[in-house]
């Protein structure tokens, strides 16, 4: 965010959380009927999106699904509903993301504002999901981070929305992990790979 204000002039405002999932980025942490206050922000509870983050906005650009690695894909006309949990997948979610934006977005009346829908890029393996962007996940059901990403491509172009395949075209891969990442090496040790208690060590050594 910081560089497309400094490298393009973008005036950029986010409405994002780490470690969220798709769901979240359009709902916030305690879905739409949740109770949030006026301290609600990215860095603490993520509130739902809302006409106001939308109403003077030219672009907005997301990244969906990186948390919901190992989601099953679904199919074509798949959309999650937040009622009775249905079509969990990610066909599901990110036509429902899409749904929601478009709402807000028509709440606001500004349909003109463009979208841009970016896939995960290739990722080396972190601690609790031990596998690379190339390995499956979960192990032996055929889902990788390629098909993930061409699942999210399938879902945007169903609903003519253009895509930044950044798993096919960002140039990031096994060979350059080490020149994107923050970590000298593929494996990411921030993170555990075994079920933490409250003060950061493990309970067991299940993964």
């Amino acid at each position: 965010q910081l560089q497309l204000a400094s490298e393009l002039g973008m005036v950029v405002s986010t409405h994002a959380k780490g470690g969220i999932g798709t769901i979240q980025m359009v709902d916030g942490d305690k879905g739409l009927g949740g109770d949030y206050d006026n301290e609600t922000n990215a860095s603490g509870t993520l509130y739902p999106l809302n006409t106001d983050d939308v109403k003077d906005k030219d672009l907005i650009v997301v990244l969906p699904c990186y948390n919901n690695r190992g989601a099953e894909e679904g199919e074509i006309g798949d959309c999650y509903n937040p009622s009775t949990g249905e079509d969990n997948n990610i066909t599901g979610m990110v036509q429902y993301l899409i749904n929601r934006i478009y709402e807000e977005l028509t709440e606001a009346g500004n349909l003109s504002c463009k979208i841009l829908i970016a896939t995960p890029h290739c990722a080396g393996a972190y601690n609790y999901i031990y596998v690379d962007g190339y390995g499956e996940w979960p192990a032996g059901s055929g889902r990788t981070m390629e098909t993930l990403s061409n699942t999210i491509k399938e879902v945007a172009n169903y609903n003519n929305i253009p895509v930044c395949d950044l798993w096919h075209n960002s140039g990031i891969n096994k060979f350059t992990w080490t020149i994107y990442g923050a970590n000298p090496n593929a494996v990411n040790e921030q993170y555990s790979r075994y079920k933490l208690d409250a003060q950061g060590n493990p309970v067991d050594n299940s993964i």
